[in-house]
């Protein structure tokens, strides 16, 4: 034999010294709860074996609610079958064996614990068919460890997830955090044995078994055309990507049919972590409050993202039947130039922020007050008179710079907003995109974040619009039964039970002028 084959053999021999060497001193570890006082051990009592469950289920849920208020856990560990039958059930305190470390521990990044001690407590169950059903034998009665409580055992903290497991999902699918989601089971069992980080897990396994190996916007994709109860479109690129998507959900189109003519439409920021544009557009109901119509997804806020959603808002229309005259007589928007160049737009933005510097100067107190005066002008000549007023009135160089401003940006829009011209197009008193800005809120405080994907966001949505649909359908009916007692008048003795109570109201407000 070669010196070179003697060497290795003698490196090989060595290498199983060590091992064997390394293995004693595992054996050898301290293991926390040997040693303790006997009186502690004692306070852990065996299961009963004198009872025979119908079913392993029911057996199993009997012996976890005997073993979490006495402080200890089983858990499977082996299982064997007849004719493909589970007809035994190996279980284990859940502290029993041992550590096996499968790295080599001088090398781990991260430090890590066990809360295996060796415990030898084990039982059998078995499946007796004399007694058609399953008895329990406990093989080692004794622990090595003092009781502890059950959140700080995995089988007790799994079999927990498990039972709220709906309601979890429920949350998790409309981006509620995870520390609401446990500070909210808090609040119905201050001891319920779940962590924040369980539900972290739970929600991670949720998301890559909803994926399924996609992206986030192909999962999406595949769900709304699974789900029936949604119409949308997307666009893509040269390259196949998704530079838009429209969607609206079958509730949006309820109340749809009845208020067709008038729409607002504006983009929210921060609401995904791609940074697209959500469009939100918005309806009026007959009672002046505003529902969802419907959502885009934006690439970027142009020319042709916004003819792009314009389309699908028209298809959507026709695909419910609504002829092109009872298309939307009126759109809102702020002033977007790419939003601008489509007809049919109405817009009367608030620029007092961009020049109202409060607590300044008082001066632009009285400055906005002419401004308004201009927007609010109900004819030509006199928002020419009042135009011409703003400027007579702030001559001063500091008040230059506004009124060009105000000249060269606005004043050219001014079909759009003065409310000489607006008032000839439909628009039911809706002159502000304000109530795009409160739906806008909505949407955000149940989004909590920022960075979540397209798919958190739609679903989220669908909560929120729906809950939105059920106050709206609940606030129409309650107006058909209502009855202002102040309508109760003979001029509209056969339209008071037809008609939206705000509409007459505004017909008297006509009458008294």
């Amino acid at each position: 034999m070669s010196s070179h084959t003697q060497q290795a053999q003698a490196q090989q021999a060595q290498a199983h010294a060590e091992l064997i060497q390394q293995q004693q001193q595992d054996d050898d570890l301290f293991v926390p709860g040997i040693g303790e006082p006997d009186d502690l051990l004692e306070q852990i009592e065996p299961p009963s074996e004198a009872p025979i469950w119908p079913s392993l289920a029911t057996a199993m849920a009997d012996l976890n609610a005997f073993t979490s208020p006495n402080g200890w856990a089983l858990t499977s560990f082996r299982t064997e079958k007849k004719k493909d039958e589970v007809v035994k059930v190996f279980l284990r305190c859940d502290r029993g064996g041992t550590y096996r470390s499968r790295v080599n521990e001088d090398f781990r990044c991260c430090g890590t614990a066990s809360h295996q001690v060796g415990c030898p407590f084990d039982v059998v169950f078995r499946h007796f068919v004399a007694f058609g059903g399953w008895k329990l034998r406990i093989c080692n009665t004794d622990h090595n460890h003092g009781p502890a409580p059950p959140i700080t055992h995995l089988s007790l903290r799994r079999a927990a997830m498990k039972e709220h497991n709906d309601e979890i999902k429920v949350e998790a699918r409309t981006g509620l955090q995870s520390t609401k989601i446990m500070r909210r089971l808090r609040e119905q069992d201050l001891d319920i044995p779940i962590l924040t980080r369980d539900i972290l897990n739970d929600r991670q396994h949720q998301r890559i078994e909803f994926l399924a190996g996609h992206t986030p916007i192909q999962a999406l994709l595949y769900t709304l055309q699974d789900d029936g109860d949604w119409v949308y479109q997307y666009q893509t690129n040269d390259n196949d990507k998704v530079t838009a998507l429209f969607f609206s959900h079958r509730q949006c189109l309820e109340l749809l049919p009845s208020n067709p003519f008038f729409l607002v439409m504006d983009c929210t920021y921060k609401t995904n972590k791609y940074k697209m544009p959500l469009l939100h557009i918005i309806g009026s109901t007959a009672l002046g409050s505003m529902f969802f119509v419907a959502f885009c997804f934006l690439f970027s806020e142009t020319t042709e993202s916004y003819g792009f959603a314009l389309r699908c808002l028209k298809s959507m229309y026709q695909s419910i039947d609504l002829q092109p005259e009872t298309m939307f007589k009126s759109v809102i928007t702020d002033k977007d130039d790419a939003l601008s160049q489509f007809d049919n737009e109405l817009g009367d933005e608030e620029i007092s922020d961009n020049q109202y510097k409060a607590g300044v100067d008082e001066r632009w107190k009285a400055f906005l007050q002419f401004w308004n005066a201009v927007i609010g002008a109900t004819t030509k000549d006199v928002f020419t008179v009042a135009w011409i007023a703003l400027q007579g009135a702030y001559l001063e160089p500091e008040f230059a710079t506004a009124i060009a401003y105000l000249e060269n940006e606005w004043l050219r829009h001014k079909e759009k907003f003065v409310h000489a011209w607006t008032d000839h197009r439909l628009h039911f008193g809706h002159r502000a995109t304000s109530k795009a800005e409160g739906a806008h809120a909505l949407i955000k405080r149940e989004l909590m974040v920022s960075t979540n994907d397209v798919v958190t966001v739609v679903n989220a949505l669908v909560c929120t619009l729906k809950d939105q649909h059920a106050v709206r359908k609940v606030a129409l009916e309650c107006a058909k039964v209502n009855l202002p007692i102040k309508l109760l008048i003979p001029l509209f003795r056969d339209v008071v039970v037809k008609v939206a109570s705000q509409a007459l109201h505004r017909m008297l407000d006509i009458r008294d002028k």
